[in-house]
């Protein structure tokens, strides 16, 4: 190899590749989903107080108990609109008492795929299992 081979491969060696910053969390959750793929949402165009009594007739249906209602009646409005409790006026925002919940929900955004690892044990363990299934059938 000569001196400029030498010296040509050593510039390559050197080139830095550009580092990405991390992306802003998502203005909407189907930000990344080719519109072709998306489902109508069967709660979409639903009022809110349409929204809390399916949820409160949800609870009373299952007989799950009155302690559960708020909770429910907030799981539809964000099954309507997953970013809602980032709106200001949103009860996350305005109820201090479900911070826990709010901070919860901004972390499913931004660290998604911080799951269990068991989780990820559970699905490897059935994947091969139906890998098995198939060279059995």
């Amino acid at each position: 190899m000569d001196g400029a081979q030498a010296a040509n491969t050593g510039a390559s060696e050197k080139e830095c590749v550009p580092v990405r910053s991390p992306s802003p969390p998502p203005r909407s959750i189907s930000d990344s989903i080719l519109p072709d793929r998306l489902l109508a949402n069967p709660l979409a165009g639903l009022q809110r107080a349409e929204l809390q009594e399916l949820g409160r007739t949800f609870v009373v249906d299952k007989g799950l108990g009155t302690e559960y209602e708020g909770l429910f009646q907030r799981a539809a409005m964000l099954a309507q609109d997953p970013l809602s409790f980032r709106e200001p006026n949103s009860e996350f925002q305005t109820n201090r008492r479900l911070s826990a919940e709010r901070d919860a929900l901004e972390r499913e955004l931004t660290h998604k795929w911080d799951q269990p690892k068991s989780l990820y044990a559970l699905v490897i363990t059935c994947s091969l299992g139906a890998v098995v299934q198939g060279w059995d059938g």
